[in-house]
């Protein structure tokens, strides 16, 4: 989802953290246990969750060379590694 214009950090993490809060099924995981998996529910109390903002610079834009693996978020290491650059205020759009 792309989003414009200035964001509220903190607002959308307390809407994300009230929807995981009301479905179950955003706080389970399924730990094995004598080499079998069980359904734990975690209490919304007990969640160590925060939201990461992590800027990502469109490199057509930075006038920096594409590299396709450097945008790929989901085999980069937590915290990302992403290609560094400015983007104008007008420019920006937050991607969730």
């Amino acid at each position: 989802m792309r989003l414009t214009g200035k964001l509220d950090h903190r607002a959308l993490s307390a809407a994300l953290r009230d929807v995981i809060g009301r479905h179950e099924v955003l706080r389970t995981t399924f730990p094995l246990v004598d080499g079998r998996p069980y359904r734990q529910i975690v209490e919304l109390g007990a969640l160590l969750w925060e939201l990461s903002v992590v800027e990502v610079v469109d490199p057509e834009r930075s006038g920096e060379p594409r590299d396709p693996a450097a945008l790929d978020l989901a085999a980069a290491e937590v915290p990302a590694k992403l290609p560094g650059g400015t983007v104008d205020a007008a420019d920006r759009a937050d991607v969730v």
